[in-house]
């Protein structure tokens, strides 16, 4: 199942993906096949599992550009994937040093924006989102259009973004740091805003499900997005994918 969500100011369609390690070629080429097909200009990937040493061999495998963050061949990493013919502009790309995240400084269609590609704590680690929010604060123009997007590790309400037999918040400091981030970049989860009710999961084991896939966008883009779910046959997804 994936999150699509096509912003109209500027023109731009993004898709988030969780794809559980692409260190095998064969996947890797399959999933790339896959994306080339579709009519989305960015793709933000996580648990990439990319290293630095086999950088040219995936961007022959794409055949455009990709910003990486590494982490290790079997962990982490965080991917930016830019289709061919889709125009922009890069003022600032900063990473963190562990493969979490990606932070684009960017211009698309003469509107210029904050885009942020994350891989959560897979622990209760509140400092995560704490630093992800001064490192906005601190480095881009006051402002800008801001879309946090990724796997998020955390699920924001367990009413509803959750099902199975463990329904308590796993991760309560995270949420907190998440929340208040949100709440100090004025950014709102962009499905739940559009569907209030609604129970869609991007990620599922046995009896348990949850939604811990994200796009949180600023409340000014709001007007100017469409945000649907989608079902994939695709068979390797394990997390949905998201899209903006």
């Amino acid at each position: 199942m994936f999150f699509p969500v096509a912003m109209t100011q500027p023109k731009i369609n993004i898709c988030s993906f969780n794809c559980n390690g692409l260190g095998d070629r064969r996947k890797r080429n399959e999933l790339f096949t896959w994306f080339r097909d579709k009519s989305y200009h960015i793709y933000c990937l996580q648990e990439s599992h990319s290293v630095l040493n086999l950088e040219k061999e995936w961007l022959s495998d794409w055949g455009g550009p990709i910003l990486f963050n590494h982490g290790k061949s079997n962990s982490r990493g965080v991917m930016i994937l830019f289709k061919n013919n889709f125009s922009y502009t890069i003022h600032q790309n900063l990473s963190d040093n562990s493969g979490r995240w990606i932070l684009l400084d960017i211009t698309v269609d003469c509107t210029r924006f904050c885009l942020l590609n994350i891989y959560g704590p897979n622990s209760d680690d509140p400092s995560f989102f704490a630093n992800l929010e001064n490192t906005i604060e601190n480095c881009i123009e006051t402002g800008l259009h801001i879309i946090v997007v990724g796997d998020f590790n955390t699920v924001l309400n367990s009413n509803i973004d959750r099902t199975g037999h463990r329904m308590s918040n796993y991760h309560p400091k995270c949420l907190n740091a998440i929340n208040s981030l949100c709440a100090n970049l004025d950014l709102v989860d962009i499905y739940r805003h559009i569907n209030p009710t609604n129970r869609r999961y991007t990620w599922r084991r046995r009896f348990q499900a949850s939604r811990i896939d994200y796009f949180l966008t600023s409340f000014s883009l709001v007007s100017s997005i469409q945000f649907s779910v989608r079902s994939l046959s695709y068979r390797i997804i394990c997390h949905y994918v998201s899209h903006t």
